[in-house]
């Protein structure tokens, strides 16, 4: 198969490659002459645009896509909005008018003659202008247009921040049309660019005061305030314009004796960790010349600037810009990063949106090679990563992810790829593929491979298919490792694994060592005090298709071996199911203390539920939707008091002990939800079932967003049927009582499946009694004093809860140095009973109040203040004196911790 494979990749090379003959290769070039005015004060650009189109093909040209890519930011309904809510950004969704940006003005003449346009039936920053007449093979023609820009916020690569402009792909551009037809694409953050090579002649005006960073070389020029830059060979320009630039400048001459200009441009916040950056810039360039060819340009430039969310640079030809950063070694090696763009971006200018690793790959590899060579390895002890997770920490992420199935190949294209991956596999994979070329070829020959492949391809438009046609032809085919490219598997071989023992944590040389890591561990309830104990466990990347977790503690106030376990294997296997996981659960606690005449008597419980559950598959990798199917079943033994009456003669003697009983229960639960960052929702159907009983229960949850902070309303619908098997007797509902339906706050003996943290589980006075548990009704209130809770039923009850963020601007929290998120929330709901003649509670209940959210809303803290009679009743009569205190709920939702809704947050 792998053969074959083979086969069809090289016939693939041989007739369908552009650049296999040289003769028949062509490639447009579009002229650029723009003169463009700065407005500060309204944040926008006046141009005027001429550009020089020479049809270099063997085809008539009637039209051009030409790509108006401010407009991506001129609404919610393009591309790049949407790629953002992808991955997990609602910043520019919920961004005023004033935030966003577009261009405009535009009137299109082709040779004097004004074109007509169509728009993208699609795209709103892509449009088509139909040529007045065709364009013939080797003729070329003059478009101009004048045009305005409203330069957004930064969001991305371009826009506004504290008086800096970054003033990036804000002109119009045609899209590139090469051997395979034309290339219009949106503008997207995830996904760079494939544009046309030409001559720059660029002529700028600012406000005075302003330093101008721009790509290629300034020229001199008679207007105040004016400054013009030229440069050939380039395709895309780029400028940055600040009142607080500092400048320094300086040359060098590479080892090939080619004199380079450098320029530094940085805020003065920055002076500290920028000082050396010439030197690193110099560093940057002496080594990638050595190791690819000379640097394509005779000036390079770094600016000290703004970027989006989690960029940490950004290139273009012969400039880059760079986010802030307090580390000198980072920011060398962003530095150096960036700077290497100008060969494999720069100089070969690949369809970066279909192919990015064959840019950010190769750059990332050389990032690599500089780092060891400038700073070697880290020291043990000197740097947490490097100690527990290897030279290369990245690497310990990407065989987690396959050992998931959850990475994607490294020849996946940028608007396919979900942002862990993107980062993952295009740089950090792509880079450790080109290592093991490196070591099959030999660095003498791997060195020649990409040296030759620069000479050949600069300043052209080369692929991947080229890319590894090249490899092919100077090194041999390697089927395996070509094919590697487009698998999922991992580069890694490993041979038998050794076990090892490790404290804490260790992820170094997996492919050689199965780890068993031990580490200290402290757990705390009311009954058991403070636990310390000890865990051990054979989680690491990759993760064991075997997964087990023990962690036995020593509860110190009830003298006794507490503890969980957690024993799972897990497949993936191919079709509709993701994953499949059978395994089971075990833990052993204290649930309720008894003290008489000095004597304790500790209750523990004890359970073990075996499972089974099956994970679908998702459409898409960008897809964070997760279903999933789990069959559970529980058995318990629980300690419960004794009384017992000793007769003696004329003595009787009671004495309390304790006796174990068991229990058993089935649980089926089928779950549905999308963890995207915008309306996300989940919701679960859930079954119990044992001899006595069936428990349905159906949860459903949607979330709101709203504000530019990303303010949530949540809305949470229950609705519950309890199910007597066979008459409902007296006693049968004594005995099913924690089993029943609950409107107001569950309390840790209705917690039936011991599935939620407790710190006092039978606690029903301070502080530890004022926990709850949201389940069913999801009320804030908790009646457990009360003989008969309000609101519990063993027939239907269902409730709607609402909760909503309060905005920082009005809450009063948010003046804290900690950031304390203060929500509005209301539940409102009805059980059978309630529909009773005889019911004294009323029909429709309802609570109100605010609540206070801490450790990624895991702890709440519910403060009532609105609420229906029967509760006011309840707080009144049964709370009396401090009764509002004492009405003060609070829930503990570790049980909520969701792995997939992690990964979702990470970009998965």
């Amino acid at each position: 198969m792998m053969e074959k494979t083979f086969c069809c990749i090289l016939l693939t090379f041989l007739f369908h490659s552009p650049l296999l003959s040289q003769t028949n290769y062509w490639q447009q070039k579009v002229d650029q002459k723009i003169k463009v005015t700065l407005n500060d004060k309204d944040h926008t650009l006046d141009g005027f645009q001429e550009m020089n189109y020479q049809n270099n093909s063997n085809d008539t040209i009637r039209y051009i896509w030409m790509h108006l890519w401010p407009n991506a930011y001129k609404n919610d309904r393009t591309a790049f909005s949407e790629q953002l809510l992808h991955n997990n950004r609602t910043d520019f969704y919920f961004s005023d008018e004033s935030a966003k940006g577009y261009i405009n003005r535009l009137q299109f003449k082709v040779d004097g003659i004004t074109a007509a346009m169509e728009d993208h039936p699609e795209h709103q920053d892509i449009t088509k202008i139909i040529l007045p007449f065709p364009l013939a093979p080797g003729q070329r023609v003059l478009i101009t247009t004048p045009f305005h820009v409203k330069l957004p916020r930064i969001f991305s690569r371009s826009g506004r921040k504290k008086g800096f402009y970054a003033i990036t792909q804000w002109y119009p551009k045609p899209a590139v049309y090469d051997a395979s037809g034309w290339h219009p694409m949106p503008y997207l953050d995830q996904g760079e660019f494939y544009s046309e090579f030409g001559h720059h002649d660029i002529t700028i005006t600012a406000p005075e005061g302003y330093i101008i960073a721009a790509t290629g070389n300034a020229e001199a020029s008679e207007q105040k305030n004016e400054q013009r830059f030229i440069q050939d060979n380039i395709h895309d320009f780029a400028w940055f314009a600040s009142r607080d630039f500092k400048v320094v400048q300086d040359t060098m001459v590479t080892n090939g004796g080619k004199e380079i200009k450098l320029w530094s441009y940085y805020l003065p916040r920055q002076e500290k960790e920028w000082k050396k950056s010439i030197s690193y810039m110099k560093d940057a360039i002496r080594t990638r010349s050595e190791w690819i060819g000379d640097y394509p340009y005779d000036v390079v430039k770094v600016v000290s600037g703004y970027q989006g969310e989690g960029s940490g640079g950004m290139e273009y030809p012969t400039i880059t810009v760079i986010n802030e950063t307090s580390d000198s070694m980072l920011l060398d090696m962003v530095i150096a990063h960036e700077i290497g763009h100008n060969w494999f971006y720069g100089a070969i200018a690949n369809n970066e949106r279909t192919a990015p690793w064959l840019d950010e790959g190769l750059n990332t590899y050389y990032d690599n090679r500089y780092r060891k060579m400038k700073y070697g390895k880290s020291k043990t002890g000197e740097n947490f990563m490097a100690d527990r997770f290897g030279e290369f920490p990245e690497r310990s992420l990407i065989r987690a992810l396959e050992s998931i199935r959850r990475s994607q190949p490294i020849t996946t294209s940028s608007d396919s790829f979900n942002s862990a991956n993107y980062g993952l596999m295009a740089y950090y994979k792509a880079a450790w593929w080109l290592e093991e070329l490196e070591k099959k070829t030999g660095t003498p020959l791997f060195d020649s491979i990409i040296r030759t492949w620069y000479s050949t391809y600069k300043f052209r438009h080369a692929g991947a298919a080229e890319f590894q046609q090249h490899i092919m032809k100077m090194a041999g085919g390697d089927s395996n490792h070509l094919s590697a490219l487009s698998s999922t598997e991992t580069l890694e071989i490993s041979g038998k694994k050794t076990t090892r023992v490790a404290l804490i944590f260790n992820n170094k040389e997996t492919d050689k060592f199965r780890y068993i890591n031990i580490a200290p561990l402290a757990g705390y309830n009311h009954y058991d005090g403070i636990m310390p104990g000890i865990t051990f466990h054979n989680y690491q990347f990759p993760l064991p298709r075997w997964r087990f977790l023990a962690a036995p503690m020593y509860g110190t106030g009830s003298k006794t071996i507490t503890g969980l376990a957690h024993l799972s294997y897990n497949w993936y296997p191919s079709g509709l199911l993701h994953s499949i996981s059978v395994g089971l659960n075990a833990a052993r606690f204290t649930g309720n203390n008894y003290e008489e005449e000095g004597e304790k008597i500790s209750l523990h419980y004890n359970k073990l539920s075996p499972f089974v559950k099956l994970s679908l598959k998702e459409r898409s990798a960008l897809s964070k939707k997760e279903t999933w199917i789990r069959m559970r079943s529980f058995f318990f033994r629980e300690d419960a008091l004794s009384f017992n009456t000793i007769i003696d003669g004329t003595d009787t003697t009671y004495t309390t002990g304790k006796l174990s009983a068991g229990r058993s229960l089935q649980q089926l639960t089928i779950y549905s939800a999308d963890h995207r960052a915008l309306y996300p929702y989940e919701m679960d159907l859930n079954i119990d079932v044992n001899n006595q009983f069936t428990r349905i229960a159906f949860t459903g949850q949607y979330f709101f967003n709203y504000g530019s902070k990303n303010k949530r309303l949540s809305t949470r619908f229950f609705a519950g049927k309890f199910i007597y098997h066979g008459a409902a007797t007296t006693a049968k509902q004594l005995e099913t009582e924690r089993y029943h339906l609950n409107l107001t706050g569950a309390n840790g003996y209705e917690d039936y499946t011991y599935s939620n943290y407790f710190a006092g589980r039978n606690e029903y006075s301070g502080w530890r009694g004022q926990q709850i548990m949201i389940r069913d009704g999801g009320f804030k209130m908790r009646t457990d004093l009360l003989s008969s809770k309000i609101g519990k039923t063993d027939d239907w009850l269902a409730a709607i809860n609402l909760n909503a963020d309060i905005p920082d601007s009005y809450n009063p929290l948010s003046l804290l140095p900690v950031k304390i998120p203060l929500k509005i929330f209301a539940d409102i709901g009805s059980y059978a009973e309630a529909w009773n003649e005889e019911n004294e509670y009323g029909r429709i209940l309802f609570d109100a109040g605010l609540q206070v959210s801490l450790f990624s809303d895991i702890v709440n803290i519910y403060l009532p203040f609105i609420m229906s009679k029967p509760f006011r009743n309840y707080n009144q009569s049964i709370l009396g004196d401090k009764k509002f205190g004492k009405s003060i709920s609070f829930s503990i939702d570790i049980q909520k911790v969701s792995g997939r809704k992690m990964l979702a947050k990470l970009g998965l």
